[in-house]
């Protein structure tokens, strides 16, 4: 299994541990088969290890789900990941700038995550938007950034994250204030668990039972909160 989500922090090898406790939890169950990966956060790490190991599963963030999925190979959703801090199986974006909100989008947008002009434009902005008009830059900490943007040193705005949005609403620091929402993105699915290719159906059912339970079993509830969420959930139908 590959968990992979590209500009997140941590490295393959800080992960480890917590995705090892997670992987101990299920085998624990389906003994005696075995289920074993390892997290990235690089798109070229995770399609290396999607295209030399070829795991049967998957947990990837909806960006590299949608932007790469010429890229995996035959695949199916299975279940819906509820991610902290609200748990469900729907997510937001929010963009936040400084003042009031250049027309077109005429201005820098700035993200962890490593986005492409066509998932932002459909996900995340207006269908309608001229992609020409867009400008995205990645950026490798989201902190500074905002700051940069609050004090005006830098221009532009803000592509944030549901935890990174919870996460910059609750700082209680004066500059925050000078930061407002200029748009908040339609409801999108969280990071779906996919299967790749040809996995046994029953195989797959026996996963999703110990998924969709996990979270009403103290150790398996923990385990989830270190990995933030929440539990599993059926598939959004913003997928299907």
């Amino acid at each position: 299994m590959i968990f992979w989500y590209p500009g997140e922090a941590g490295t393959t090898s800080d992960a480890q541990p917590t995705i090892d406790a997670f992987f101990d939890y299920i085998n624990k169950q389906i003994a005696p088969d075995k289920i074993l990966g390892k997290y990235f956060n690089s798109v070229p790490d995770g399609l290396k290890f999607i295209n030399r190991s070829k795991p049967r599963f998957g947990i990837l963030s909806l960006a590299a789900y949608t932007i790469n999925s010429n890229k995996l190979g035959k695949t199916s959703v299975i279940l819906s990941t509820l991610p902290l801090p609200h748990g469900t199986a729907t997510e937001q974006y929010v963009i936040v700038g400084k003042g009031a909100r250049p027309a077109n989008w005429n201005t820098p947008l700035y993200s962890k995550q490593p986005l492409t002009k066509e998932f932002a434009i459909k996900y995340i902005l207006n269908p309608n938007l001229n992609p020409q008009s867009l400008i995205l830059n990645p950026v490798s900490s989201i902190l500074p950034l905002l700051k940069d943007l609050s004090s005006g040193t830098k221009q532009g705005a803000a592509i944030l994250q549901p935890i990174e949005y919870y996460t910059l609403k609750n700082m209680n620091q004066p500059w925050t204030s000078a930061l407002v929402v200029w748009h908040t993105s339609p409801p999108m699915s969280s990071a779906p668990l996919v299967a790749f290719g040809d996995v046994n159906p029953a195989f797959i059912q026996k996963l999703k039972d110990i998924l969709l339970k996990m979270n009403q079993v103290p150790e398996g509830k923990e385990i989830l909160e270190s990995l933030r969420l929440k539990g599993f959930g059926d598939i959004n139908p913003l997928h299907q």
